[in-house]
């Protein structure tokens, strides 16, 4: 690229000495034409700029162009600068390779957080299990309340020896005597 021409307009050069048109890179990539003159033109504030990268990059490539050059040199009209590529960066990260990366240190969540919550659930488990302890025991208590009202609850019998006839019963309460008549009654006829 030369100082005095840039880069929109040599893709613009260059698809002109193609011999291709607007219109056919619109058909075949379903680019508005109005973005692919804005393109040409170095209008670069019609699109946001993820757009505008993803149409050039299909600009460049239906043209002939290399498309990375395209990209690096509208990074570079548009924030004056070019940033870096992944594929420069090394491979391992690690300082020392031989330990691995620290479960606790490479986490998004803080470590007093993941501890808090590990101290929370061992508190509720703790609970819960308490809770139980209590309720079991209260249950046992009822069950002995219960059995030990139903034995009280039974009347005692006691046992009467001897035979039927010389048995006397002693009756408490009026409510409890009958009557038996001792004259013969009289029946109407």
């Amino acid at each position: 690229m030369t100082t005095a021409e840039s880069f929109f307009s040599l893709l613009k050069s260059h698809r002109e000495s193609k011999g291709v048109e607007i219109q056919e890179i619109a058909e075949y990539t379903k680019i508005n034409p109005k973005y692919l003159h804005a393109i040409e033109s170095g209008d670069f504030k019609v699109l946001p700029n993820v757009y505008m990268r993803l149409f050039l990059r299909s600009y460049a490539q239906f043209i002939g162009a290399d498309t990375e050059q395209a990209l690096d040199d509208y990074e570079l009209h548009t924030t004056g600068k070019v940033s870096a590529k992944l594929e420069n960066a090394p491979e391992s990260t690690l300082e020392n390779p031989k330990e691995g990366p620290s479960m606790i240190g490479n986490s998004p969540i803080p470590p007093k957080q993941i501890i808090t919550g590990i101290a929370v659930i061992v508190g509720l488990f703790l609970f819960f299990k308490l809770v139980s302890g209590l309720s079991e025991q209260q249950v046992e208590a009822e069950t002995q309340v219960k059995v030990e009202a139903k034995v009280e609850d039974v009347p005692k019998i006691e046992s009467i020896s001897g035979k039927p006839e010389t048995v006397e019963i002693e009756l408490t309460t009026p409510a409890e005597t009958t009557e038996i008549p001792t004259e013969d009654v009289k029946k109407k006829p």
